[in-house]
């Protein structure tokens, strides 16, 4: 299943997430200590992020409900803004 946000979730930033991700390819560019391969294969978000604060809670329980439907997340991402966590993106390494 792949998921992501539409107009609906966040009205009101809707357009200011849609800019900055569109501007994604350049800022990386101009940012040496950021790396997005875009040629890379895209993932869920759920399994891209995997810091301290996601050992704090029960990981396959929230990816299971996730997966069935039964709960829909949302993370946010320094790089990527709001995502759900079926959505899809690809990875970053920033230092």
């Amino acid at each position: 299943m792949s998921r992501g946000l539409t107009a609906s979730d966040v009205p009101n930033t809707w357009s200011l997430l849609l800019n900055g991700r569109s501007s994604i390819q350049a800022m990386a560019e101009e940012d040496k200590d950021l790396h997005v391969d875009l040629s890379s294969a895209e993932t869920s978000v759920l399994y891209l992020y995997d810091g301290a604060m996601y050992s704090e809670f029960d990981r396959s329980s929230i990816v299971q409900k996730v997966e069935e439907g039964s709960l829909r997340l949302y993370i946010i991402s320094a790089w990527y803004g709001i995502v759900d966590a079926l959505e899809h993106q690809h990875p970053t390494e920033a230092r």
